[in-house]
């Protein structure tokens, strides 16, 4: 959750301390047990549990319990984030090109495309070339985790990942 002092259920609402030098947050996105937030100056950060990298750092660290800032190195290639998604363990990003990243699990889910299906602790833009050079606005995740629905701007919807139910 991002409150390094608390333990177990936390039942009233508090503070998260550790984003309050952040600037201001835009969007938050909440996983299984992951959060993403972020930033209007794009900044990607998030806490919770990293056991497949869906925090974007090395799966060796199974859980940041502070909120931590997301390295896209230079595959952003000067573009911004606008859209965050924390699915179920697993992470996505949108740009304000329209491009899609995902990182974490790759198992169900849109990197499986390119014959992704294991994890990936850094955010790897996604081969969308089935989107006929549309541009991704917004994405939601099925309800079991397992796929994932694209919104593009011109109102368009693609799904990818299981199609098993």
């Amino acid at each position: 959750m991002g409150i390094e002092t608390a333990s177990g259920t936390v039942t009233t609402p508090i503070s998260i301390p550790a984003m309050s030098n952040k600037g201001t947050l835009r969007v938050i996105s909440t996983g299984v047990d992951h959060t993403l937030a972020l930033s209007e100056t794009g900044q990607v950060f998030c806490s919770g549990n990293n056991a497949v990298g869906q925090c974007a750092v090395s799966a060796s660290t199974q859980v940041l319990k502070l909120p931590q800032l997301i390295s896209f190195g230079g595959a952003l290639n000067g573009a911004s984030v606008t859209r965050v998604y924390a699915g179920k363990q697993f992470s996505m990003a949108i740009d304000s090109n329209g491009n899609v990243y995902s990182w974490g699990t790759g198992k169900g889910l849109c990197r499986v495309l390119s014959g992704d299906t294991t994890f990936s602790a850094t955010p790897t833009r996604i081969d969308m070339t089935a989107l006929n050079g549309k541009k991704a606005a917004e994405f939601a995740e099925g309800s079991t985790g397992d796929f994932v629905a694209i919104l593009t701007t011109d109102g368009s919807v693609f799904t990818c990942g299981s199609n098993s139910n």
